[in-house]
């Protein structure tokens, strides 16, 4: 999973094919080396192929790691059982890093 850098203050980290536990672990690896750099990061979910839903927990830590960093987390085309879980579960502790995933979930 790379992490894409669009401006200086805006990257992107595609996810592709199956979200699953390993998957989900390898977010969490590339989250953790994110630089401070980027403001605003794009969790990019176009490429998935499928979601174990129980993966919510791990992404819903990636996505806070980079918050507690300063950084605005966008969901982009998240499936919408993953935007079900995270939000399901997380809402409140997420606040607007749902809000793309929870308006315009991908069936």
């Amino acid at each position: 999973m790379p992490v894409l850098a669009i401006v200086d203050e805006l990257a992107v980290i595609p996810v592709t094919g199956a979200l699953d536990d390993a998957r989900a672990q390898q977010l969490l690896e590339v989250v953790a080396e994110v630089p401070r750099g980027p403001r605003t990061l794009i969790l990019d979910f176009t490429g998935i192929t499928g979601v174990d839903p129980g993966t919510a927990t791990v992404v819903h830590e990636a996505a806070r790691a980079l918050v507690a960093r300063g950084a605005s987390v966008i969901f982009s085309a998240a499936p919408a059982t993953l935007a079900d879980a995270v939000a399901g579960e997380h809402i409140d502790t997420l606040g607007d890093a749902l809000a793309s995933a929870l308006v315009n979930p991908r069936a």
